[in-house]
């Protein structure tokens, strides 16, 4: 066999794949409005760093986007006598890690002036054993330093490694499964449909899982506590919100430790006073009357932390 046609296989698989990878470089903010979301986070971050007097941070996952409404929180917060800007950051299907590693390498390079984070939570996505995906953490939010943290912290596979690197240098494999749903919608008809409708009945029952007997017995929260450092270096608070869910769960011991150990303010709002099944869109998310309810009661929360902290401020 001559070389050219030694070459030319090769080739052709290469070719097409890097192509591929260009193409989805280029365009990946199309691929859903999650991952033009991502993409906004350092705009975002910028817009709010840029802002005067007091802020707030919406971050976290669906919970907290369906959970608070921005515009609502700053309208509440403003009828207090508080003008504050607030900026909404929640990636789906992100966790502790996540967030802790978007604040360390985006997020906080952005802010130089103190920021009341609120992140919203449940079951046990706060501690270091939340399930992660490696493929997301490789492809958003960490690099190789933060990767030796999440190892230390709770181990690290050979399988894990590699799922990171080759998310790391691959849009082609960091999206595979929408590119592998897209082609399935293709050539399927409804699947989309019925994808749409599993997924949060499969989230969930990974969450309830989660919280079965025992299963906070092993639970630690560097991670968390890593977050609570890195936002009270900048002179901020850290607020957990225990989200409101149809399911009860426990909030587990080790994170109310944290909590006071790393200057976290907890707030419980597993049980709201109006609050019915009705103003769920799910089993897990707020639909619109509830996200209303909720922002509420997260203004009256907020508003005489942000007055101590502007009375702090206005100290020194």
């Amino acid at each position: 066999m001559s070389l050219f046609r030694k070459l030319l296989i090769p080739t052709l698989v290469v070719i097409p794949l890097l192509c591929a990878e260009i193409i989805l470089r280029v365009a990946e903010t199309r691929l859903s409005g999650n991952v033009a979301h991502i993409k906004a986070i350092p705009a975002l971050a910028e817009t709010l760093g840029s802002k005067q007097g007091a802020k707030v941070l919406l971050l976290g996952n669906s919970l907290t986007n369906n959970g608070f409404d921005p515009d609502l929180l700053r309208d509440r917060l403003k009828e207090q006598g508080h003008n504050v800007s607030v900026e909404k950051i929640t990636p789906d299907a992100t966790a502790i890690w996540d967030w802790l590693f978007l604040y360390d390498n985006v997020i906080g390079h952005h802010l130089s002036e103190p920021v009341t984070v609120v992140v919203g939570f449940a079951w046990n996505i706060v501690s270091d054993q939340a399930r992660e995906s490696l493929t997301r953490l490789g492809a958003f939010y960490a690099n190789f330093g933060n990767l030796y943290e999440f190892g230390r912290a709770r181990g690290l596979t050979v399988d894990e490694f590699s799922e990171f690197t080759l998310a790391k240098v691959s849009r082609l494999f960091a999206h595979r499964e929408r590119i592998r749903n897209s082609i399935l919608s293709y050539i399927i008809p409804d699947y989309q449909s019925f994808a749409q409708e599993s997924d949060p009945r499969q989230a969930a029952q990974v969450r309830i899982d989660d919280q079965s007997p025992g299963a906070d017995v092993s639970s630690t929260y560097e991670a968390l506590y890593r977050l609570s450092e890195l936002v009270n270096a900048k002179g901020g608070t850290l607020v957990l919100v225990a989200m409101p869910v149809i399911d009860p769960y426990e909030i587990a011991q080790g994170m109310d430790t944290t909590a006071e150990e790393g200057r976290i303010t907890l707030l419980d709002f597993r049980v709201l006073s109006g609050l019915t099944r009705a103003d769920f869109e799910d089993n897990m998310h707020l639909g619109a009357s509830g996200r209303e309810k909720a922002t509420k009661y997260l203004g009256e929360a907020l508003a005489p932390k942000i007055h101590e902290a502007s009375m702090r401020d206005a100290l020194q």
